[in-house]
């Protein structure tokens, strides 16, 4: 203490040598020894037996920046120091640096000596950080409890006690005290726009004094007593918009031996033990009313009269996880993230199989339609519905589809955790794109590629590119170097419908690219579920019981899971038997791919067919009765699933289709769902933060218990009041129950 009380005199005292005109006062005069000569040995400020001294104690470290001991520390140091070590020698060289230039003399040192200087540092550093915390943390709690016994602030009153001694014995002693506390804010503001140009009514003149805008906040704290039994506490700030948390309460607290040992008006709350008799445990604070608590020789009891302005509620959370029930209507499929790289359904004759395609040629680009983000990384695309016919780039130049559309578009990343990711779902030769973010409204999505026409026996073909060539359109000098690309995506406002029955026609030019987006993917309410509790019921409509299967006319059950293609293998035996458990199957096989039909990890649900509840298969689509289906894919798909039925029959029939939620332009929830997928599963937390969908918690009011133990805020778990997201630090165990009990004001009080 006392070198950094000296400190500020001595650095004064080292700078008075600077201050200008002091060398002019009279008397005054600064003396400087002599200098010696240049070529003494050894130098005259420093002795024979100091210069020995300093060889032996030469330390691996920076020299300082002054020859001065200084009492402050120059933060950010330039100079770094250079280690090297000799293997050979076992000898440790270092040599500060600045800038990659030596500005001092090299220490040599045996290793074992330099590890053991080099943690006699550390342990000094470390002691010197942690005596600054310990230093810093008694500083902090020192003024802590000095605040604490300091007095209340704000206005204090103590009145004499008005009240007769008979009250005082039944209300207790001590007179009336008051103290007030609080703040008022007012903000005045103002603002005056005008100009030597107004136009107004005839005869009057815009003010120029500003119109006044006057806000008040009101911050109040009252605390009071009747006596030393009798308590008053209002808390009234106007700038919160709960109501619950501006209180009113007046507190009675009688003694030991007193018949009514508590009396609460106002601003309360009820606490139960949890027991076999009392189904709900825990706090209540949302109370407004009387409580008393009272005590009549061994007996204890309580009386409650008040209204509930808070609402409780029980979250249960079992093996780390949530227990989920949910329903998903057959129209929530996942929008603008799963595309094919080409249609498939074109690709699928007796003289193709498909498209071999390496991941390393796949050049995915998005025009987001932000022109505010198209100066970096962004080329100039035109991106045709049909590239196989494209003038004068592909195909036969004799024949051409010019259809397509120009934008700024940015390549994107490859990559699960970047901008999207390939999926074999149907295998290597049809590929999909998921993206990572959803894309809508006049966003458009392309591709270039190179590939080979997989033929019968598997025989490739040529590779040709589909896309990626750069290709000047206009004249001189109005020309723009455009790279052609494939359509997967046409914006929102060139895929019209028929103005007449509001469904989109598939023949229509840019209408054709709806098919390479995938509508058979579906979002389940968690991720990390647990395989073992995972549920799955389809049913159609909302009737009570549900219906959930098809009886056909010999009377037959079929049930929605066997339709759909999620039931066609018997998996009681532990093996792939082909049958059906009335249980979703683990896999889906298809040309040697195999996929689960649930991803467990992610939580999403992949049905086979590319639109489950309307597949485009039978005779329906057909060129003629028994003859080639006109969506030969989708047909191939349908052919390797074991399925006594389809949904291929009328809107009405029990298998019936629900085409609408596929073709309409404008879908509608109430008018347009036909079929429910009514889910039930575990899904478990990786993280432990739990969202109770609730805001605005009381503060106090949850009781966190995992398996009947009550957990502590704050060590056990953090809990944000305002947001109702509970952190916990404290992971529970696969086979754990973790309860949170919690009251909450509703944003709208009834």
């Amino acid at each position: 203490m006392l070198i950094s009380l000296s400190l500020p005199v001595l650095v004064l005292a080292g700078g008075l040598t600077g201050i200008p005109g002091l060398n002019l006062l009279k008397g005054f005069k600064l003396r400087h020894p002599p200098p010696p000569p240049a070529d003494t040995l050894p130098p005259a400020w420093k002795p024979a037996s100091r210069l020995a001294l300093e060889s032996l104690l030469l330390r691996p470290v920076l020299p300082p920046l002054t020859g001065r001991t200084m009492g402050l520390k120059l933060n950010g140091d330039p100079r770094t120091l250079r280690v090297r070590m000799d293997p050979d020698s076992g000898l440790v060289s270092a040599v500060p640096q600045m800038g990659g230039v030596d500005i001092g003399d090299a220490s040599v040192q045996p290793l074992s000596q330099f590890t053991g200087d080099l943690t006699r540092r550390s342990f000094e550093r470390q002691m010197s950080q942690r005596n600054l915390d310990y230093l810093r943390q008694q500083s902090q709690e020192t003024a802590a409890a000095a605040a604490a016994r300091a007095a209340p602030g704000g206005l204090s009153f103590k009145l004499p006690s008005p009240l007769p001694r008979q009250v005082q014995s039944l209300l207790g002693p001590g007179g009336p005290a008051l103290n007030i506390s609080g703040s008022e804010n007012i903000r005045l503001s103002g603002q005056s726009s005008w100009t030597n140009q107004t136009f107004g009514l005839q005869g009057r003149k815009p003010s120029l004094f500003p119109s006044l805008d006057m806000q008040q906040d009101l911050d109040i704290r009252l605390e009071g007593q009747l006596s030393d039994r009798v308590r008053v506490n209002l808390l009234q700030n106007s700038g919160i918009q709960i109501p619950l948390a501006n209180r009113i309460a007046i507190n009675y607290k009688g003694e030991e031996d007193d018949l009514i040992q508590e009396l609460d008006l106002g601003n309360t709350n009820l606490a139960l033990p949890g027991t076999q008799y009392v189904s709900y445990s825990g706090k209540n604070e949302g109370l407004f009313g009387v409580k008393s608590a009272m005590r009549v020789g061994p007996l204890d009891f309580s009386v409650l009269a008040s209204k509930q302005e808070g609402r409780s509620e029980r979250a249960n959370y079992h093996g780390g996880g949530s227990s989920q029930k949910n329903t998903i209507a057959d129209l929530d499929y996942v929008k603008g993230v799963y595309y094919f790289l080409y249609d498939p359904n074109l690709e699928v004759s007796p003289e193709s199989r498909g498209l071999q395609i390496d991941n390393t040629d796949i050049l995915v680009y998005l025009d987001d339609y932000n022109y505010s983000n198209d100066f970096s990384n962004s080329v100039q695309g035109r991106a045709f519905v049909d590239t196989s016919l494209t003038c004068e780039a592909y195909g036969d130049p004799g024949r051409c589809d010019t259809t397509s559309v120009r934008g700024t578009f940015t390549l994107l990343n490859p990559g699960a955790d970047r901008d999207y990711e390939i999926l074999e779902m149907y295998g290597p030769r049809f590929k999909v794109i998921r993206l990572t973010r959803q894309i809508s409204g006049d966003q458009r999505l392309a591709v270039t590629y190179k590939a080979r026409r997989v033929g019968p026996n598997n025989t490739l073909g040529e590779k040709f590119s589909v896309g990626g060539q750069a290709v000047t359109e206009g004249t001189s000098p109005d020309t723009v170097t455009r790279v052609y690309m494939k359509l997967l995506r046409a914006p929102a406002t060139v895929v019209t419908p028929n103005p007449n029955a509001g469904f989109f026609v598939r023949d229509s030019v840019f209408a054709r690219t709806r098919d390479l987006e995938l509508k058979n993917f579906y979002q389940l309410p968690g991720q990390n579920i647990d395989p073992s509790s995972f549920k799955l019921i389809i049913r159609k409509g909302v009737d009570d019981p549900p219906v959930t299967s098809i009886i056909k006319a010999s009377g037959e059950s079929v049930p929605y899971l066997e339709v759909l293609g999620l039931d066609s293998y018997n998996q009681q035996s532990g093996q792939q038997v082909p049958g059906h458990d009335g249980q979703i199957d683990g896999t889906y096989l298809s040309s040697g791919s195999q996929q689960a039909f649930v991803d467990y990890t992610n939580g999403i649900l992949f049905f086979p067919d590319p639109r489950p509840f309307a597949p485009r298969i039978g005779d329906a689509y057909r060129q003629t009765a028994g003859g080639q289906s006109l969506f030969r894919f989708d047909q191939a798909v349908s052919n390797v699933l074991l399925r006594r039925d389809s949904l291929v029959g009328a809107p009405e029939a029990p298998n019936g289709a629900n085409i609408g939620i596929y073709d309409k332009y404008i879908v509608q929830r109430a008018l347009d769902a036909a079929y429910y997928m009514d889910f039930e599963f575990n899904a478990t937390r990786t993280v432990g933060e739990i969202n109770l969908g609730r805001g605005n918690i009381l503060e106090g009011s949850e009781v966190v218990t995992i398996n009947g133990q009550v957990l502590a805020r704050d060590r056990d778990y953090t809990i944000d009041y305002d947001l109702g997201r509970v952190t916990m630090k404290r992971q529970p165990g696969p086979a754990d129950q973790l309860n949170i009990d919690y009251s909450y004001a509703p944003l709208f009080q009834q």
